[in-house]
Order: C-alpha cells, then structure tokens, then sequence
C-alpha cells in the first residue's frame, strides 16, 4: 500500500508542475493578458480605437471600423458582455510561428468561454493576429 501512495503522489505532482508556466510564459502572460483584457472591454464598450489598437497589419484590415459592429454582434447577443478581469489562462503555446494563448473567460450570459487569442510578435511587441472562440 506504501507504494500505491508513493505513485498517486508521483501522478499528483506531476499534474501539478505540468500547469506551472515557465519564466518565458510568465513575461509573455504579463504582456498579453492586458491586451486580452482591453479587447473584450472594448467590445463591450462597443470603442473601436481602443478594441484594434493592439491589431497587426492583418487584422486591421480585415477587421475595420465599417464591419466592427456586425462582428461583435453575434458574440454580444450570444455571450452577452465580457465580465472584466475574468480571464484565466490555460495554455501559452507556439503554433506556426505565433503564440497561441488559451483562456477561459466569463460572460454574462455564459461562463467559461473557452478563447484563443493569437498573437504575432513585431519589432518585440506582441500584437493579435487573431481571435477564436473554442
């Protein structure tokens, strides 16, 4: 029986360092949760300056000021506004040459929305490249 402790132990603290960021995700975490947490504000403020001014070139153009509203829509009459500061990270990962960060967020009409905001890293500022709801 000692050994079965020892392994559940062992399988224990493994879950637990695998959530553990390193110091790499942490710096990129400080970065982007702010603009993570500005783009949802700013959707729910229905503010267009503040919602893109974290976009690369690629999403400024395929996300304008013209089609801002009928985008946020769906997601306003479907998940309701953001509740501020309720994003929680899940994962940071490298996908194809962006960091890929995963979220649970809160809304008002729903809770634990499962988000990925991709970022794309210009002249060392991290920019959104892309935004998923999962």
């Amino acid at each position: 029986s000692s050994s079965l402790i020892i392994l559940l132990f062992f399988c224990f603290s493994f879950v637990s360092c695998n959530n553990a960021l390193t110091a790499e995700e942490i710096k990129i975490k400080d970065i982007v949760d702010p603009i993570t947490e500005n783009y949802f504000v700013s959707i729910n403020n229905e503010d267009y300056v503040k919602f893109s001014k974290d976009f690369d070139d690629g999403m400024k153009k395929a996300v304008t000021k013209d089609n801002f509203i009928q985008l946020i829509l769906p997601i306003k009459n479907g998940c309701g506004d953001y509740i501020p500061n309720s994003i929680k990270l899940v994962t940071i990962s490298n996908e194809q040459g962006f960091t890929a960060v995963y979220y649970d967020a809160n809304f008002s009409k729903k809770n634990n929305i499962k988000i990925k905001m991709v970022f794309s890293k210009i002249n060392n500022e991290y920019k959104i490249s892309g935004q998923w709801f999962q």
